[in-house]
């Protein structure tokens, strides 16, 4: 059972910025990409299982594909064919530009070699044509010949148990980049035939999540658990935080325009700004902490909010999928409250757990290591 237990300390909250809505009405909407005619596709996890269509300026123009099983990752291939994947059952499925199926591009994602299920997660098409997978859950990326052939791995996470494999672009240089969760919050660059890696940069803070490059170069990664989208640049510095929005992220794209857009799994569309001249001042300090963490079972939120208003405090498993509500009411400046997270309920794994105070809005990743 999760209840509040007391008036007491600390997570951190972002004031929502440098965003403004493109569409909305969503079902859980993840991976988005531009295709070549300027349509803008939208993998919709939740229920509805399909994949929604959209003009440049954001007008609904229907279902392209549907009937399919969690769709999460989407990419157009050069030849024109749109894939999806189906994060759940461990399948990619192939369509045209109309939305025409092709059947299954992948009919059973591989395993990973650490023989964890395959969770095919993001998808982004290689120099030399293969289709480069993410497998969320083994940590690796999987690549395929665009025409058809079993899979190699092309890269593996560095660290041992490996990360979460989570958002992958390829960049302007040809190599790859690769976001990595777990024992190394990483993003993790290989060569265009892949092979060996090595740290392009370390998590600013939070989880990264999906990514692009933008024609200047700079990195565009989604701090997905906590609503922030984080600016890198083509060297791997940190920017700072050039957008945050009140939702867990799920997928981002650069339109041919420039615009940028991101997902927000509670049916939101955001159109973000890609300027940082005006977002690089510090971020305030957390009004929230989460402890002990990692934790072998429950855990405590304390918060300590610096502005008196309405509060809520939701935990999210690693789809962004809200596994539990901790708290809503109003909260008073000056005090101090501590939550607890009963974990029985929860397999092993990362979470993040969410705090909107009128402070803002900010999150914690907390492992739970049984």
């Amino acid at each position: 059972m999760l209840r509040p237990l007391a008036l007491l300390c600390c997570l951190l909250a972002v004031p929502a910025r440098g965003q403004a809505v493109f569409a909305t009405g969503l079902d859980e909407p993840h991976g988005i990409v531009q295709l070549a005619d300027g349509r803008v596709l939208v993998a919709e996890f939740g229920v509805a299982d399909r994949v929604s269509a959209f003009g440049a300026d954001g007008t609904r123009l229907g279902t392209f594909a549907e009937g399919l099983d969690d769709p999460t990752g989407i990419a157009q291939l050069a030849d024109g064919r749109v894939l999806v994947t189906e994060f759940n059952d461990g399948r990619v499925q192939a369509f045209t530009s109309d939305g025409a199926p092709l059947g299954p591009f992948v009919a059973e994602f591989n395993p990973g070699s650490n023989g964890l299920p395959g969770a095919p997660l993001a998808i982004a098409q290689a120099s030399n044509g293969d289709v480069l997978i993410t497998d969320n859950y083994a940590g690796e990326v999987l690549a395929y010949p665009a025409g058809g052939g079993g899979a190699r791995v092309f890269a593996s996470s560095l660290t041992d148990p490996p990360g979460n494999a989570r958002g992958i672009v390829r960049l302007s240089t040809g190599s790859v980049l690769v976001t990595f969760t777990g024992p190394l919050e990483a993003f993790q660059v290989f060569g265009p035939a892949g092979g060996s890696g090595s740290v392009f940069a370390e998590t600013a803070e939070g989880e990264a999540g999906q990514l692009v490059q933008l024609p200047d170069g700079r990195i565009f990664v989604l701090d997905w658990f906590f609503g922030t989208v984080r600016a890198y640049s083509a060297e791997g510095a940190y920017l700072g935080a050039v957008a945050s929005v009140p939702d867990v992220l799920g997928g981002i794209a650069v339109l041919a325009d420039g615009r940028v857009l991101v997902t927000g799994i509670g049916g939101t569309i955001y159109e973000v700004g890609v300027s940082t001249a005006a977002e690089t001042a510090p971020e305030p300090a957390p009004v929230a902490r989460v402890q002990p963490n990692p934790s072998p079972g429950p855990a405590a939120v304390v918060l300590a909010p610096r502005t008196s208003g309405p509060a809520t405090v939701e935990v999210f498993d690693r789809l962004g999928r809200r596994v539990a509500q901790l708290y809503d009411g109003p909260l008073a400046a000056g005090e101090v409250w501590t939550l607890t997270l009963n974990t029985a309920g929860l397999a092993a794994g990362v979470y993040g757990i969410r705090v909107r105070t009128a402070d803002g809005v900010e999150g914690h990743p907390l492992t739970l290591a049984r």
